[in-house]
């Protein structure tokens, strides 16, 4: 007869470790089937937040070069005001959901 392991699911540690070898069980499936597709959007959405945040790192450090700053500190507070001023009202959910559907 098969080993046949018995879950007590009055005990908080026996739900665990049930729930984590059924959650195994089920990834396991889900690579077999899927893995090399899931890896290959993986990287495409890697490479697209690498060239995103290039891009405004880029930005930022020709706004940064090109700002006069009268006084050490200055710079970075007319930076900072003109990112406020030209920055849409968006909230953060829709700032990454543009970059992830774009």
């Amino acid at each position: 007869m098969a080993d046949v392991k018995i879950t007590d699911f009055g005990s908080e540690e026996s739900c665990k470790n049930y729930l984590i070898s059924k959650f195994d069980d089920l990834l396991q499936g889900v690579n077999n089937l899927y893995g090399k597709e899931l890896m290959e959007e993986l990287f495409k959405r890697l490479e697209k937040t690498i060239a995103i945040f290039n891009q405004d790192i880029q930005s930022l450090m020709k706004q940064l070069t090109s700002s006069p700053a009268q006084e050490p500190g200055k710079g970075f507070e007319t930076l900072k005001a003109g990112l406020e001023q030209s920055a849409p009202e968006e909230t953060p959910q829709n700032e990454w959901s543009r970059h992830l559907f774009d």
